[in-house]
């Protein structure tokens, strides 16, 4: 089935002062080496169609999501590096919070919406990013973003052929867009 993998370390117990409530405006610590975690099926299996307003549609909730959670919890500085690669994807996430970086604290959902990110943003012909980069600091709440659409994605465990043929079917590539390590 269709799935995230997570590797992550250990859940440590949350730090001194660490809001921990199960609200929705409240930062909760997230579970950490989870397997597999579900995908929207209709958002990954089958290439989005290409346009600027479902990028920009894509993008804004993550930066709205990220921002509103930001606020809530007091964390003044988030970063999310994804790599992907058809139905897999790696991510790391830091919120910076009360002084000190705290690892893979960034909410499942944003997470998850900075993943399906790159189905929207996915190119005819020019396939979708392997890594993507997101950081928003709480001075001004602006989300920045770097895609690498030719780097060959790092995944634990690594990528193999099968992975670069789900990959070329999910979001084909002409041959002159399509990396030499990526033809399956």
């Amino acid at each position: 089935g269709v799935g995230w993998i997570a590797i992550s370390s250990p859940s440590p117990t949350a730090p001194p002062g660490w809001p921990t409530s199960d609200g929705p405006d409240r930062l909760v610590p997230q579970r950490r080496g989870s397997p597999r975690h579900p995908v929207d099926k209709e958002n990954s299996e089958l290439m989005s169609p290409w346009s600027f307003e479902n990028q920009m549609n894509a993008i804004q909730t993550v930066a709205t999501h990220l921002s509103e959670w930001m606020q809530q919890t007091g964390v003044q500085e988030t970063v999310m590096d994804i790599d992907a690669l058809g139905e897999r994807v790696l991510f790391r996430t830091r919120a910076f919070y009360q002084g000190r970086w705290i690892d893979d604290e960034v909410p499942d959902l944003i997470v998850r919406e900075a993943t399906d990110a790159r189905a929207a943003m996915a190119q005819l012909g020019g396939g979708a990013w392997t890594k993507g980069h997101f950081a928003m600091k709480s001075n001004d709440y602006r989300l920045t973003t770097d895609f690498d659409y030719d780097s060959a994605p790092t995944l634990d465990p690594p990528y193999t052929l099968a992975d670069c043929a789900t990959e070329l079917r999910l979001s084909p590539r002409r041959p002159e867009t399509t990396p030499d390590w990526l033809h399956a």
